[in-house]
Parts: structure tokens; C-alpha cells; sequence
């Protein structure tokens, strides 16, 4: 990699330390393993009842909604693949079943799905994954836990430098956290991967394109990133005491 490139990366990287209302990433990430907690035990729930479900799967986004009267518990698990749970009859919903109630424009609002060519194109597409077990382990579990699990599933924190930027992505509902620095053109594309207690993961990559003496120090420092305070969801900074506890992070 030339020294312009490098430069960049490094400049951006800095970027990620300057927030004056910020909490530190390890401070954050202490605070929030409650929340990864009751993700987990959600992954647990559907990996025992799932048939495709494993530990290299993730929940995208999880919504309770009300669609004519009825009440549903819709999972995403990857692109136009959900879990559909009728809350009413405590039963989990078919394709057939589930475009009765949900129609395309649904999914492209709340889960971020790209619009298809057509309708015939999308009920094609359109998954309804199974489920096997009781399903009302599911629902005692989201009564329980849905305010939570409504959040946020990630959390990303972005900065920009002219054409280049870099991005920290936080996976609560699966803890695999990613630190990434890009270029348009791709003349900077690296990524650093870390676990939840900010513990290095997958390094191959990141030792190629950084350099190992390079990677350690960047994830030596990774612990005093600043993440701003406006991209946690209020609900987060409450359920995590933000201000009883982490005040000294924006210091």
C-alpha cells in the first residue's frame, strides 16, 4: 500500500477519537452486554427451532405491527426471508398466509427491502421461514424482551474525509463488529474485525492490506473511540444509564 493511502486510513482513524459528546467504545460496549445478552438468548431460540438457522445466521430486524386488526411478530433474517408469527392464534404464518396481511411496500418501509420488478417477481422471492418448536417460547420471550429488541440490532458511527470515509458497525444481535475505511474507488478498502470485548477477529486481511505492527496499534487504541452520544437510541442510552454511568466518557 502506497504512503497516500496509508495517510488517509490513519487520518480518518483519527476522526473516530474527536467527538466531544461521545462515550468511549469500551465503555459503551460494557454497558450494552445486557442488550447482547438478550440477543443472544433470542439466537438461541431460533437456532433450537429453526431448521436453516445456525450460528452463522442473524436477525437483521424484528417489529411487532398491527395489519388489520391482527396483531404480528415479523422477523428479517436475510433478503425477503422472514419469521412471521401470528400473535393472535400464537401460530406462525406460510407465504400464502402472509400476503393475505403484508404486501411489498411493507417490507421495502420497515425492513429496508429493494422494490422488485414486479408483484408477481416479489411473491416469488418472498420466504416465510419455518418453525418447528412452540411458538409461544418465541412470543413470552418478545413480551418479555420487545422493547429491547425493537431498538436497534447495529449501531454505526460514520466519518467522512473528501472522497473517503470510514464507518464502526456495532452488531448487537450478533457480535460481530466491524471497523471499516473506504475510498469511492476503492483505493482504500480495509476492514478491522473485533468481537465484543474488542478482541481481534479474522485478521488475514487486515494483516495484508495493513500490516500486522499497524493493526495491533490501531486495535490498541480501538477502546477510546468516541461514539456520539445521538447515534445511540434514546431507549439504549436509558436501559444502559447513560448519564448515571457514563459521563465521565464524553470528558
Amino acid at each position: 500500500m502506497d504512503n497516500g493511502t496509508s495517510e488517509l486510513r490513519d487520518n480518518l482513524f483519527k476522526e473516530f477519537f474527536t467527538c466531544k459528546d461521545g462515550i468511549r467504545l469500551e465503555d459503551l460496549m460494557k454497558s450494552l452486554k445486557p442488550v447482547v445478552e438478550v440477543w443472544q438468548k433470542l439466537h438461541i431460540i431460533l437456532e433450537k427451532n429453526m431448521r436453516h438457522f445456525d450460528k452463522y445466521s442473524s436477525i437483521t430486524k424484528l417489529k411487532a405491527v398491527t395489519i388489520k386488526d391482527k396483531h404480528f411478530l415479523v422477523i428479517k433474517e436475510r433478503c425477503l426471508a422472514y419469521l412471521i408469527v401470528d400473535l393472535d392464534s400464537n401460530r406462525v404464518l406460510n407465504e400464502e398466509e402472509a400476503l393475505k396481511y403484508f404486501k411489498e411496500n411493507f417490507f421495502i418501509e420497515n425492513f429496508g427491502e429493494v422494490k422488485s420488478d414486479s408483484k408477481e417477481m416479489f411473491e416469488r422471492l418472498f420466504k416465510c421461514l419455518e418453525y418447528k418448536g412452540d411458538v409461544k417460547e418465541l412470543i413470552d420471550f418478545y413480551v418479555e424482551y420487545g422493547e429491547i429488541l425493537s431498538s436497534a440490532s447495529s449501531l454505526m458511527y460514520k466519518v467522512k474525509l473528501q472522497d473517503a470515509y470510514a464507518f464502526l458497525s456495532i452488531h448487537l444481535s450478533d457480535g460481530g463488529n466491524l471497523l471499516a475505511f473506504r475510498t469511492e474507488n476503492q483505493s482504500l478498502y480495509e476492514h478491522l474485525f473485533f468481537n465484543n470485548d474488542l478482541e481481534p477477529l479474522s485478521m488475514q486481511d487486515a494483516v495484508e492490506k495493513i500490516g500486522f505492527q499497524k493493526m495491533q496499534e490501531m486495535f490498541s487504541k480501538i477502546k477510546d473511540i468516541k461514539v456520539p452520544r445521538s447515534l445511540i437510541p434514546e431507549f439504549l442510552q436509558r436501559f444502559i444509564g447513560f448519564n448515571e454511568n457514563l459521563e465521565d466518557g464524553r470528558k
